[in-house]
């Protein structure tokens, strides 16, 4: 794999020349490091075959399921649950071919990778598995059976960092791969890891507790990942060194033609999202994103990217947003657009512009408040061509940023439902109420534009 897919975050770190080096690796890596099942911490089961284990959480939870109790450290509370844009995403379903774990034909998830074959669907009873998967066929899907938790877990052991292997599964130089309903937690390295990968699919599914990153997929095309929980991860950092620990919660390297769908992302001890070099041509919509030791979503010279009806709070550090932009490698991007989110309780502001050069980001219909510094600002580098419209900034200040045109924005009382109670939808007599133009054709939570004379400025059409 390309050493590339380790540049680690340097966000508001002094910034250094980056020597980008292509190497590939031979092929032929040693099949999947397949250690025997574990039925307990104690160590790996005698016969081989999982014990299936009391259930923690279901297999392929609804995303209100997956939601996790939010803010913390007594900041604003969460905008109110029953007006956020949750839709459940649907399981794997249709005939397995093989079959993992207790009743299976397989006793490891590795045999039955090496068994299969391209368009095979590997389905996994429940239980703890302690094993590397390195999958290396095509098409190939990897789910939980149904109603039964499936843990795939390196107990901080695997895979060995003297290995060429970077995740505990790891799907690189692959296309149409799926991973649905799996836990998977404790890697010594990244949770998944693909590189120069293509069309890969991650759903319903569980990365905790890395090492490095969560997630990476890098240098393809067609990513999908839906309904995820993605959290602690990049623990070697977690003492404060960013640079012990590789990548980012969810990160893509190099990738286009994405959609990163209602995951929660959080308490990771890098960035919470982050697309970066050169990615393009994705959306990142629906997700809950908090208390992340960086920008909650990172768009690192990245283009054409949409950030919307996100939830994005309480990112950790005292100099850390909501959404930061940045081109790290030097060079430009362009075109992001930034709207109906909910931002708030960021030390370091709403929307935060650092180093490089952006042109034509539209930031337009959010709702930014109680951030620690301006709801959109610009530390260094520069933005051109942009503009900032029909947004709340509310305790938190918006004055002119240059490379933008500031259009009606309710910086004043916006008449919150109870902002006390984290309710920032508007009441009668909010200002923002039929001021806007020209809005989006929904709000944050799906609710067409407009209901009245026009629309609503900020994240909610009032009803």
């Amino acid at each position: 794999m390309s050493p590339r897919h380790r540049r680690r975050s340097t966000w508001q770190q002094r910034l250094w020349p980056v020597l980008v080096v292509a190497v590939l690796l031979g092929f032929g890596i040693a099949s999947a490091l397949s250690v025997s099942s574990v039925d307990s911490p104690g160590g790996p089961g005698t016969d081989g075959i999982p014990q299936t284990l009391p259930s923690g959480h279901a297999s392929s939870k609804t995303p209100e399921a997956m939601r996790v109790p939010a803010p913390g450290a007594g900041r604003s509370p969460s905008p109110t649950r029953s007006a956020a844009p949750r839709a459940g995403c649907p399981g794997d379903s249709g005939p397995a071919t093989l079959t993992v774990g207790n009743g299976g034909k397989y006793p490891t998830i590795g045999a039955a990778v090496e068994a299969a074959g391209a368009g095979d669907v590997i389905e996994i009873a429940g239980g703890t598995y302690h094993e590397v998967v390195d999958i290396r066929v095509n098409r190939l899907t990897l789910r939980a059976k149904a109603g039964q938790t499936v843990t795939i877990d390196g107990w901080n052991t695997l895979p060995s960092t003297g290995s060429q292997t970077r995740g505990l599964i790891t799907a690189d130089n692959r296309t149409g791969v799926t991973i649905s309903g799996l836990t998977v937690k404790n890697s010594l390295r990244h949770g998944i890891y693909a590189g120069f990968a293509s069309n890969i699919t991650i759903r319903n599914s569980e990365i905790a507790d890395s090492h490095d990153g969560g997630i990476l997929i890098g240098d393809g095309s067609g990513a999908q990942l839906e309904c995820n929980r993605i959290h602690g991860n990049n623990s070697a950092a977690g003492g404060g060194d960013i640079g012990a620990a590789e990548n980012e919660g969810l990160t893509l390297f190099n990738y286009s033609d994405f959609t990163i769908t209602n995951n929660d992302v959080y308490d990771n001890d890098e960035e919470g999202i982050d697309v970066k070099n050169g990615t393009r041509n994705g959306t990142i919509t629906g997700n809950d994103v908090y208390r992340n030791n960086g920008p909650n979503i990172y768009v690192d010279g990245a283009s054409d990217v949409k950030i919307s009806a996100n939830r994005i709070y309480d990112a950790r550090g005292s100099s850390k947003a909501g959404i930061g932009l940045a081109v790290e490698s030097g060079g430009s991007a362009s075109n992001v657009q930034i709207y109906n989110n909910v931002i708030w309780g960021n030390p370091g502001g709403g929307v935060d512009f650092w180093i490089g050069r952006y042109s034509n980001v539209q930031v337009f219909y959010n709702t930014i408040y109680s951030n620690g510094r301006a709801a959109i600002r610009a530390a260094s580098g520069s933005v051109s061509d942009s503009v900032a419209r029909d947004n709340i900034a509310y305790q938190n200040p918006l004055s002119a940023v240059s490379g933008f045109t500031l259009q009606r924005n309710v910086t004043g009382d916006p008449k919150f439902v109870d902002v006390g109670a984290g309710d920032v939808r508007l009441r009668a007599g909010s200002p923002a109420i039929d001021a806007g133009s020209n809005g989006p054709a929904t709000d944050f939570a799906g609710v067409g534009r407009p209901v009245g004379r026009g629309p609503d400025i900020g994240a909610y059409e009032s009803r």
